[in-house]
């Protein structure tokens, strides 16, 4: 359903409804003709095994965005983090099928409002070199701010010579950014937060950057959990992390649970003093 009003693709318009070039990339057009004509496209990247996925997020991320298209007006998912979600439930080498919705806001072609689109199915053949291990570089990372669930538009993170720094973006519940720097590290394991000796820390600015919140400040503090580091891969969690304010006109403290990232290698972590 489109904003309540019930939508259906014709079958001619999604006979060839799913491009995908490379393994884990997917292009699903579904095309409604009539006095209503329009299409919506989602655009999937890093999907590797039937799962759910978020809409609103970076071609890097595991998920994808969306599109509605009538005329020459567009409607897109903004890139939150959160925009909708996609639910894989079939994922061969020649079929993908799943469920989907999504709120999109108005993008070009004289568009406006939100196109909030839900209800939606498909199952359709794919049209290319079929699923394979698409999701080995994908990367994502989410977590509960205060009580809001947030999950990153775009995330990235690397271990080199020892430090590991990622960096997640996205505009859910007025935090726009996260960056966590953790020095000494060099294999999986418990690493508590610290302004000194070994500096590790996390810390979450507002929408604009200009308020900060740190684990470095006094009262700050956690532990990250890295949980896997291979070649092409570092995955971990944090939780029951305080972040105090530390810089803009930052004030209270925030405080993170939940926590979690898979961030995929495409040049194999180092930590300094091989071992």
């Amino acid at each position: 359903m489109v904003d309540g009003v019930p939508w259906t693709a014709s079958a001619a318009s999604v006979a060839s409804a799913v491009a995908n070039p490379s393994a884990g990339t997917y292009t699903i057009t579904l095309s409604q003709t009539g006095s209503s004509a329009s299409t919506i496209v989602l655009t999937l990247t890093n999907i590797g095994k039937a799962d759910t996925f978020y809409l609103g997020v970076g071609p890097t991320n595991f998920g994808g965005q969306a599109q509605f298209i009538q005329g020459a007006s567009t409607w897109s998912t903004p890139n939150s983090g959160d925009d909708g979600q996609i639910q894989i439930t079939t994922l061969t080498s020649t079929v993908i099928g799943g469920n989907f919705n999504f709120d999109a806001t108005a993008k070009s072609g004289g568009a406006t409002g939100t196109k909030h689109v839900t209800g939606g199915q498909f199952n359709l053949s794919i049209n290319g070199t079929g699923a394979g291990a698409g999701d080995a570089l994908g990367k994502s990372l989410s977590m509960t701010v205060d009580t809001l669930f947030w999950n990153a538009a775009t995330a990235d993170g690397a271990l080199t010579n020892g430090i590991f720094v990622a960096n997640a973006s996205g505009t859910m519940d007025g935090v726009g950014a996260v960056t966590m720097t953790l020095n000494a590290i060099c294999a999986a394991g418990d690493y508590p937060l610290s302004a000194s000796g070994n500096v590790r820390t996390i810390s979450i600015s507002d929408l604009s950057g200009t308020k900060v919140w740190s684990s470095s400040g006094t009262g700050g503090g956690g532990t990250v959990t890295i949980g896997t580091v291979k070649p092409t891969l570092i995955k971990g969690s944090f939780t029951n992390v305080t972040l105090v304010p530390v810089f803009g006109g930052a004030t209270g403290t925030r405080t993170l649970v939940g926590g979690s990232f898979t961030l995929g290698q495409t040049t194999p972590p180092t930590c300094g003093t091989e071992r």
